[in-house]
């Protein structure tokens, strides 16, 4: 009876030292939540198992992840683990498609010896398209052949989706008589990102426009681009063009749902050279400020002296396209020095006007811009 009584003491210490002397390895972050994903484009999560018991146990491999969705390389640590050591893993997630729900789930499971795989599930997101537009300022006024740089807006972040947005790519179209494509620069959304200037132009007036990031993605909303243009030398006054931005693809392959606003452009002033009689010196009218116009413009004249110390006549008036006087400014006597007279729009419509300055046998021509 005594022999028995021992034989039950020292199993049920041997039974104590099984009991508390084990492996457990423990997976972290469990479940491994990646978010939103553009389609094709990718997020890499750290993940590491770490053995928290007080007993060593071997890692013998794993299965998963099962779709072509998710990715997992082994970042380091060795196939034994002992007590408070940790395998490494990165796990990479890149929708392949848009599925109905808009969820990817997957998951992987690591295999010990001696105890049940240790599971891992995934959980990550496609980019459910959401309406956002991009626009280009609207609208731009310039003189033939002048640049102007235009601000082209991506009008909101993208919701979602603009974390792991690294690339891009466009059209745009103008008309090639009225302006050309000068350069294009990376705006606030695009610091850091690689976007070829001059673009690729195989037809004239409708170039492509792409971008590329390796370490930082877009960010917005915000000025996108700065469009370099030059209006042609040639250009006339109040010719225009329309700047429309297509074909706008996000990420790799992916469209996202969105709107365009087109900017325009308009020519105010081909820069002709005044028509001008120089008779009597100290005689000249300057250009009236501003040009082109509104509501009101400044006209400001010289007159010199005449020869016999007498006033001058002076006469300012305003002509249309068809030679038809459309507004009297001045039509007086006045003594030599500088002068000055406010025009008010009133009725008169948008269009290009001369404005015929005559101070004796002075005579002067310019042009007038007044504005819709």
């Amino acid at each position: 009876m005594r022999r028995t009584s021992v034989f039950l003491i020292v199993l049920s210490i041997a039974g104590i030292g099984q009991v508390y002397a084990q492996a457990n390895p423990v997976a972290s972050p469990s479940p491994l939540s990646f978010g939103t994903a553009v389609l094709r484009d990718s997020k890499s999560l750290f993940l590491s198992i770490t053995n928290t018991g007080n007993a060593p146990i071997t890692y013998t491999g794993k299965t998963g992840p099962f779709s072509a969705d998710y990715k997992l390389a082994n970042a380091g640590g060795n196939s034994v683990l002992d007590p408070d050591s940790s395998l490494g893993f990165t796990v990479t997630f890149s929708p392949q498609s848009i599925t109905a729900t808009h969820i990817h789930l997957d998951s992987i499971h690591f295999k010990f010896t001696g105890i049940p795989d240790v599971v891992v599930q995934l959980i990550g997101l496609d980019h459910v398209p959401v309406l956002d537009s991009v626009s280009i300022d609207d609208t731009f006024l310039g003189y033939a052949g002048q640049l102007i740089t235009i601000a082209q807006r991506l009008n909101g972040p993208l919701t979602g989706a603009l974390d792991s947005i690294r690339r891009f790519s466009e059209f745009l179209t103008y008309d090639p008589q009225i302006m050309t494509l000068q350069s294009i620069l990376p705006g606030p959304c695009l610091q850091g990102w690689n976007v070829p200037s001059p673009p690729l132009e195989l037809v004239l007036g409708h170039p492509q426009i792409f971008g590329t990031a390796t370490y930082r993605a877009m960010t917005g909303p915000g000025p996108f681009l700065f469009l370099v243009f030059r209006l042609v030398p040639y250009a006339q006054v109040f010719q225009s063009s329309s700047i429309v931005q297509d074909n706008f693809l996000f990420g790799t392959g992916f469209e996202p749902l969105m709107s365009s606003l087109p900017g325009k452009v308009t020519v105010i002033d081909s820069c002709t050279p005044v028509a001008t009689t120089l008779v009597t010196l100290g005689t000249m009218i300057e250009p009236n400020m501003p040009n082109p116009f509104q509501s009101e413009t400044v006209f400001t004249y010289q007159v010199g002296p005449s020869a016999t110390g007498e006033a001058v006549h002076v006469r300012l008036q305003l002509y249309d396209a068809r030679g038809q006087r459309a507004a009297r400014l001045v039509d007086e006597d006045a003594v030599a020095g500088t002068h000055s007279v406010t025009m008010q729009r009133g009725g008169l419509a948008a269009g290009v006007y001369s404005c015929v300055y005559e101070a004796g046998a002075y005579r002067s021509v310019r042009k007038v811009v007044v504005l819709p």
